[in-house]
């Protein structure tokens, strides 16, 4: 019974889902780490003492347990722990940009943290890579600061400028006014206000296809509004999502929001996984 139950407990790669460790994406199944372009290929049994840490949710965890489920229970020396404990401790440094650290706890065994925004550590608790439900929730928020925080500078750039100049354009003033409509609705998170974002933007870009804004605002909404697409929409959404995108680019090679709608473009190639 006990080896059964070993064998429930052994890291089986190909069946485990990516996850996020920070700004690090894990793909077990392929053993291959992502980070800002970046790729890099584990050996298998590095990735298997990953995903146990990764599956720990910040619990210690000690020599028995690791061999249990990352060496199918067989007889290893401390030595072999200690490479894999080391390699993951690097991985994390250099290739994550101190993304996670693994602490050792004295006797007792090891703990992954993943660092925070503002710098400090917490108790490691991975986040699904695809989850529609709650890890894309946390992708589609970042997105939604992003869009907004760059419409309300551009509405008060614009804004100001009417204002030095006494004698606004009425048409810029109706594509910010636009372009700030947007923004209200795609912070309702809501298929539906999305949609309707999106609309607002298309309507400002009918009104004056030069505006780089309007493009690379409209990008950003349509790469918001594709999460909500069906399988069969999909291939259409993002294609709209890099026609608005590549439209910005080419009347601003530099425009930022044309380059990030491309940049934070979920992976759906990779959804089979």
């Amino acid at each position: 019974m006990a080896q059964d139950d070993d064998q429930a407990l052994a890291i089986r790669l190909s069946r485990e889902p990516p996850f996020l460790l920070g700004a690090v994406e894990v793909h077990p199944a392929t053993r291959q780490v992502l980070r800002d372009g970046r790729s890099e290929t584990l050996e298998p049994r590095i990735m298997q003492v990953l995903v146990a840490f990764a599956q720990a949710k910040g619990s210690i965890l000690g020599h028995d347990e690791l061999i249990d489920r990352c060496w199918d229970g067989r007889v290893v020396g401390d030595n072999a722990i200690h490479r894999a404990i080391s390699k993951l401790r690097d991985l994390g440094l250099n290739f994550g940009h101190g993304t996670f650290e693994i602490e050792t706890i004295t006797k007792v065994g090891y703990r992954m943290s993943v660092r925070e925004a503002d710098g400090s550590l917490k108790p490691q608790v991975a986040e699904p890579l695809l989850d529609r439900s709650e890890g894309q929730q946390e992708w589609r928020a970042s997105r939604r600061s992003m869009l907004g925080a760059g419409a309300a500078a551009s509405v008060a750039g614009a804004s100001g400028l009417g204002y030095l100049l006494l004698r606004p354009d009425p048409l810029d003033v109706r594509v910010a006014d636009l372009v700030e409509r947007s923004d209200e609705a795609i912070r309702n998170a809501l298929p539906e206000t999305d949609a309707q974002g999106v609309g607002f933007l298309e309507e400002a870009v009918a009104l004056e296809p030069n505006s780089k804004l309007a493009w690379g605002r409209l990008a950003v909404a349509r790469g918001i509004a594709a999460e909500h697409a069906s399988p069969a929409e999909m291939a259409a959404a993002v294609a709209g999502t890099q026609d608005a995108a590549r439209r910005a680019l080419a009347l601003d090679t530099r425009q930022a929001d044309g380059l990030a709608a491309l940049a934070l473009l979920p992976p759906y190639y990779g959804d089979w996984l």
